[in-house]
């Protein structure tokens, strides 16, 4: 989903203009980037935390010369989706799912292949050819 397409469907369910939707969004937005550069973390309810880490001091090596270098701590943003965006996730359909759909394929319940209707579904004769050696 776009962020235009995120607008219009949040205007659709409110009674606010998308006017009115863009303008939070882009607050939201700015409000989550100011949060997270002072190194706190953003809760949003039902959705996720944006969680704002300060990686440690790391060692490397400069793979031209073979030197041995001090990476400096840098700061990671992670995040980590609420247990009902998760649940959400895991009902929408598959791409074998749609796939199925689309071209009027079956699923199998009890081995979960897809089939085409017009094939057999049991004792379907292989060719029976030599290989050769």
């Amino acid at each position: 989903m776009t962020f235009d397409e995120l607008v219009v469907t949040m205007a659709a369910e409110s009674r606010y203009t998308r006017r009115e939707i863009r303008k939070l969004m882009r607050l939201l937005a700015f409000v989550i980037k100011e949060s997270v550069k002072e190194g706190r973390d953003v809760h949003l309810y039902g959705v996720g935390t944006f969680v704002s880490k300060l990686d440690g001091v790391r060692y490397g090596r400069n793979s031209s010369t073979g030197e041995k270098l001090t990476i400096p701590p840098k700061r990671r943003l992670r995040f980590v989706p609420a247990v009902e965006l998760k649940k959400a996730a895991l009902k929408a359909p598959t791409f074998a799912d749609d796939l199925a759909e689309r071209f009027g394929l079956k699923k199998e319940k009890e081995d979960g292949k897809v089939r085409s209707g017009d094939r057999p579904q049991e004792g379907a004769e292989r060719k029976t050819g030599r290989r050769r050696e």
